[in-house]
């Protein structure tokens, strides 16, 4: 048995070792701990925001011309800069491309690539080749060890290019993600998602747009603007005249406008021995051939602009074809660049309007800061048989009527509209899409093809029953400004007065801001309407807890809608508002709007100048 004396001695030995060994741990984890401290400024992966850049753009392979889409991710310099900082072992910036409909089946996110079930898998680069051992849905997968830095932030891309031709209507998504290693841990970021589901045909029609503007504007001259194919037919299928060969439009005009909505066909002239048609989805139109004139069946293709596929020996050849649509009635839509034109309308136009003397312009009703303000006006002026629009504004329209007017609350500078300059806009017909038809009466439902201007629904909404249709502000621009601008006397006495319905059913289901029925010239469509397949408003699904997209929903801004402070995307598609409200006890301010992709929201304020008008009507023909 240890003596009392004994046992004191072994516990203090053991005190003391026990003190040596938490000291040499402690000595351990501070070391372990300033090895993998980070330093002052530094940002790990959680702390840095990182998503995917709207849109698409394209990519040309040097090689061999042929045509692709890229798509990019994107980072401030700051947390870039901080993330590299960090001392990650590795990062990896890669970007998956597949088409959307893989991302609508199975979410393209963390789970469904890196973990233990995934669903996806892709090539690997391996000895200076691509090899491709998965057995899951295969996708791109594009890789880099670095971003690059521009115009301020840091950005890396991915994209395909070589896209069969069976594939250049499909669309395609890119997804981003980053990689840090740090010892044996493995930790990914996916992007926040973005607008950027785009097939060859949107970007191609993009690039058309943005050259136009160039041309018109003259900062792009001619001889670069050869190298694009300025054809609005081919450039649905096609970038640079590098593959102009492949896919060529034929005829005097890219654009084809059926006039009378009860023709059944149409005829192209002159595109030669077609041995098969089919539409946007690659189904099969009903053709008949005669010499080198080819018609084709209307009802195969439905309303709207349709994009024809008529094949001969020589390949394709590529129509656009405004199926089912009408022209009535005209308004403000192009903007004018020509220098002497716009000389000649200044100087017919005379003395710009100030505040006190408005020379003869007429003052545009609009708001800023919650009231009526006088500060944009407009004349019409003919020259040559053609009339035209003036406008002229002193302080910006704000994008909100309860904004200021100050150049951080407007889109009309973003648009390219800045204050005390006129503006001049050409009217041109206004194109409808025929929507319904009775052919008993020939009373036919149209809706305009374009965003035609940019109005609030209501200026205000501190009262109950804000966004209720039958006392909005929109319902009472529609039926004077826009019907009196638009039409002719003869053509106001086709317009039919409709009775509107504002009843719940309308609005797609329980509404607590259903209104009363209306009596009306002009009218905006309702949640219901804009939904409606019988319509043609045929929705296609784009993910789980994503709203569906319709490509008849999907609107061009006009010139003039922009130089109202109209919202676009780069693909000059923008939003438009609907008729019904929405429902939420606590959202008296908010209304449906169709989005540019061809969704529809509800989170749109009543107040919003930015929102576009696409206006309906009943017509006898």
């Amino acid at each position: 048995m240890l003596s009392k004396s004994l046992k004191k001695v072994l516990i203090a030995v053991c005190s003391f070792l026990l003190v040596i060994s938490m000291g040499i741990c402690a000595m351990g984890l501070a070391n372990a701990e300033n090895a993998f401290a980070a330093p002052v400024g530094s940002k790990n992966l959680s702390q840095v925001s990182y998503g995917m850049k709207d849109g698409a753009s394209v990519r040309i392979n040097d090689d061999d011309g042929n045509l692709g889409i890229r798509f990019a991710g994107d980072m401030s310099a700051d947390d870039y800069e901080a993330l590299v900082e960090y001392g990650y072992d590795e990062l990896v910036f890669g970007i998956i491309i597949a088409p959307a409909s893989y991302n609508a089946e199975n979410p393209i996110n963390e789970e469904n690539l890196f973990g233990t079930n995934a669903k996806y898998d892709w090539a690997e680069w391996t000895n200076g080749g691509w090899v491709y051992n998965g057995n899951k849905i295969r996708v791109i997968n594009i890789e880099t060890d670095s971003m690059v830095k521009v115009n301020g932030r840091y950005t890396h891309t991915g994209s395909i290019t070589n896209i069969k031709d069976a594939n250049l209507l499909r669309e395609f998504i890119g997804v981003g993600y980053i990689k840090a290693v740090k010892g044996s841990e493995v930790i990914y970021k996916m992007a926040e998602s973005a607008d950027n589901v785009r097939n060859v045909s949107q970007i191609a029609k993009a690039y058309q747009n943005q050259l136009s503007i160039k041309m018109k504007d003259g900062s792009l001259d001619g001889d670069s603007f050869d190298l694009y194919v300025s054809n609005y037919a081919t450039l649905q299928t096609a970038y640079v005249d590098k593959v102009n060969a492949k896919f060529t439009a034929t005829g005097t005009a890219s654009l084809y406008t059926v006039s009378e909505v009860a023709t059944s066909s149409h005829t192209f002239s002159g595109v030669g021995v077609a041995t098969k048609v089919v539409n946007s989805d690659f189904e099969d139109v009903e053709f008949v051939q005669n010499g080198n004139d080819v018609t084709v069946k209307l009802s195969d293709l439905g309303v709207g602009v349709q994009t024809v596929y008529i094949i001969t020996e020589d390949g394709y050849k590529a129509m656009s074809l405004n199926a089912g649509a009408i022209e009535m009635g005209s308004y403000p839509q192009d903007r004018v660049y020509d220098e002497d034109l716009i000389e000649t309308l200044n100087d017919k136009a005379g003395t710009l309007p100030t505040r006190q003397r408005p020379q003869k312009w007429t003052i545009r009703s609009v708001y800023a800061a919650n009231s009526a303000q006088k500060y944009m006006w407009y004349k019409d002026i003919e020259v040559n048989g053609t009339l035209y629009r003036g406008v002229y504004f002193d302080q910006y329209r704000p994008s909100s009527t309860s904004f200021a007017q100050t150049a951080d609350k407007t889109l009309q500078d973003d648009n390219g509209y800045l204050v005390t300059v006129s503006y001049w806009f050409e009217f041109k017909p206004l194109v409808w899409n025929v929507l319904s038809l009775d052919r008993a009466t020939n009373k036919a439902l149209l809706l305009a093809n374009d965003i035609i201007d940019a109005e609030q629904y209501q200026s205000a909404y501190t009262n109950t029953g804000a966004n209720k249709y039958e006392s909005s502000q929109i319902r009472t621009f529609l039926n004077a400004e826009f019907f009196n601008t638009a039409f002719s006397s003869n053509e106001q006495s086709k317009v039919q007065t409709t009775t509107v319905d504002n009843s719940e059913a309308s609005t797609g289901g329980n509404n607590i801001y259903a209104g009363n029925a209306t009596q009306d010239k002009i009218f905006l469509l309702s949640k219901a309407e804009a939904t409606d397949a019988s319509l043609g408003f045929v929705e296609k699904a784009s993910g789980f807890n994503v709203p569906a997209t319709c490509e008849l929903r999907m609107k061009a801004v006009s010139d003039y809608a922009l130089s109202s402070g109209a919202y676009h995307n780069e693909l000059n598609n923008g939003n438009w508002i609907l008729r019904s409200p929405f429902s939420s006890s606590t959202a008296i301010d908010r209304i449906w709007a169709s989005t540019t992709n061809g969704s529809l929201d509800s989170n749109f304020y009543v107040d919003s100048t930015a929102i576009g008008i696409v206006p309906a009507m009943y017509v006898i023909l």
